[in-house]
Order: C-alpha cells, then sequence, then structure tokens
C-alpha cells in the first residue's frame, strides 16, 4: 500500500468515532449485622451520599437523605437512585458518574444497592465500573472511601468474615492459631493476604494499612510478626507458610493439610499479583432495576421489577 494511502487512512481512522466500552473493575457484597436491618440500611446510605455529595460538588436533593428515588441532572455525573418496596422488603439502588481527572474519555461509574427482606440482616452491595474507549489501559483497581467507611462504622461481613479498612495483626504464637483457624475457615469468600518482617524490620515492605483500605471488601490484610510467622511455619511448613519479609494470598478453601493451589510465597518488595476479584469484566450497563437484580435476590420484588423500567 502506498504511503499517501497509508496516510489517508489513517486521517480518515482518526475522524472515526471511537468505540466505548464499559468493564467492571471490582465488585463488593456481603451483609450489615445489626437488630434493625432497616436503620443499619439507612446508615449505609448516609455513608453513600456522604462521598457522592463530595464527587457531585453539589448537595443533594431532600428526597436523597431520605432514602428515596431521586435524579439529579448534573454534566457528566448525574447521581440517581431508585426505592423500590414489596410488602416487608426495602431495597435502594444508587448510581453516580465521574470523569477520570486525566485520561480524557474515561468515565468512571459507582454503583450501590441497599436492602432487605423479612428473616434476612441488611445488604450491602457495590460495583465499580469503568467506560473507556481504550484499547489497552491499566488502572489501579481499588474501592471507594464509602466502602472502608461502611465497613467500619455499620459493620460489613463477606462470608463469614467481617471485612475491615485496617490489617489484622498477630504477635506471638497464640495469634498465630488464629490466624490458622481464619485461614481455614471453610466460610471464608475473599482472598487473605499475609505479610511478614524481614529479619530487624519494624515495618512490611508494603503498607498494610493502606492495602486493607483499598482492598475493604476484597480482600483480608494480615501482618505476621515474627513470633506469629513462625508458629505459622511449624503448623504448615515452610512450603505452605510465609515468612522473613515475605507475602502470600491464601485463596479460599485454603486446608491446613491440602495441596496449595499455584500461588506461592513472594517478596514483598514486589506487587502483590492480581487477585481473582480484581479482575476486570465486561459488562454492559444496566438500568438502576436490573441492577439490583444483579446484586441482591429480591424474589418479593420479582412481580415488580420483570417489567420495564
Amino acid at each position: 500500500m502506498s504511503n499517501s494511502m497509508t496516510e489517508a487512512l489513517s486521517h480518515l481512522a482518526s475522524r472515526m468515532p471511537r468505540i466505548v466500552r464499559e468493564h467492571e473493575v471490582l465488585r463488593v457484597a456481603g451483609w450489615m449485622p445489626g437488630e434493625d436491618p432497616d436503620a443499619v440500611a439507612h446508615k449505609a446510605a448516609g455513608e453513600v451520599l456522604r462521598w457522592a455529595q463530595r464527587r457531585a460538588g453539589q448537595r443533594l436533593p431532600r428526597e436523597a437523605w431520605d432514602g428515596e428515588s431521586f435524579e439529579l441532572p448534573l454534566p457528566g455525573r448525574d447521581p440517581s437512585a431508585i426505592r423500590l418496596r414489596a410488602g416487608a422488603s426495602d431495597l435502594w439502588a444508587f448510581r453516580i458518574h465521574d470523569p477520570d481527572k486525566t485520561v480524557p474519555g474515561r468515565a468512571w461509574t459507582t454503583e450501590v444497592v441497599l436492602g432487605h427482606v423479612p428473616g434476612k440482616q441488611a445488604q450491602f452491595s457495590t460495583r465499580l465500573l469503568v467506560a473507556t474507549p481504550e484499547e489497552d489501559f491499566s488502572i489501579d483497581p481499588a474501592v471507594p472511601g464509602f466502602v472502608q467507611q461502611v465497613a467500619e462504622k455499620c459493620g460489613l461481613v463477606v462470608g463469614s468474615q467481617a471485612a475491615s479498612a485496617t490489617p489484622a495483626v498477630y504477635a506471638d504464637g497464640e495469634d498465630a492459631e488464629a490466624l490458622i483457624e481464619h485461614l481455614t475457615d471453610p466460610g471464608r469468600l475473599l482472598p487473605t493476604i499475609v505479610l511478614t518482617l524481614a529479619d530487624g524490620a519494624s515495618a512490611p515492605y508494603i503498607k498494610a494499612e493502606k492495602l486493607a483500605g483499598v482492598l475493604t471488601g476484597l480482600a483480608h490484610v494480615a501482618l505476621a510478626r515474627p513470633d506469629a510467622a513462625w508458629r505459622l511455619t511449624e503448623r504448615l511448613g515452610k512450603r505452605l507458610s510465609v515468612f522473613g519479609g515475605a507475602a502470600r494470598v491464601y485463596q479460599p478453601g485454603f486446608e491446613e493439610t491440602a495441596e496449595l493451589r499455584p500461588y506461592p510465597a513472594g517478596a514483598s518488595s514486589q506487587r502483590v499479583g492480581h487477585l481473582g476479584c480484581l479482575h476486570c469484566r465486561s459488562g454492559q450497563p444496566d438500568p438502576l432495576v436490573q441492577l439490583a437484580l444483579i446484586h441482591l435476590e429480591f424474589e418479593a420484588l420479582q412481580p415488580i421489577i420483570s417489567r420495564p423500567c
């Protein structure tokens, strides 16, 4: 092909609209303990709305704080929510957009679903989406700040384990037994990242507090000090343990006597690899009502939300 033809096609391609694809970056789902699920869900919604109001740069309407449906037209952001009730079941679904501050054409969408059905605790779910024309892009996933607030102020449980925005510290042999109990808990649904200290070090190579914050609800973060790491090695053996400044990811389903899946301990001066729950997955934009179905199972609402939006 001649250079002139190549240049012409290149010029034409630059003028054609670029395809924007939406990808799911992460998702957090769990339940919130409390005797009054409605009050717990309302408290969690307040944490979400305070975060969203800072993002929007404008006060949200009264309907938002009352937990009702609302729409606030703001260019590029458009925060909105719907509330669905059916008998004693109550569901609130929220969405806000956020243009990327540094990458033109890239936009983020945060979706949240809160609610409860009779006989169950309040449910919480959120997912982060990114829409971009980039064919190849790289991001460092981190949960929205309100996830940390919900975990700290309302309590957030994933499976049988509480999610936390701070690392769990295991100092001695007795603590190590608690760590092993945590790792082998069949109800644990999230990966657990165990950090250790190098000889003479006072802190791990990876900042445990920051890691726990950005992975709240996606992974548990634990710091095993030397005595605890030594006890862990005595119990599990060197092949299954972690020590000497290394970091290891223990996936759900880990058993003390079973073969460990291929996630070897690595030097923690290197970046911890992607966790399964952090992989981007292709997704299509969903109406808020459909979003509610994706996140939570509300069988009592099926007759209502099966209708088109």
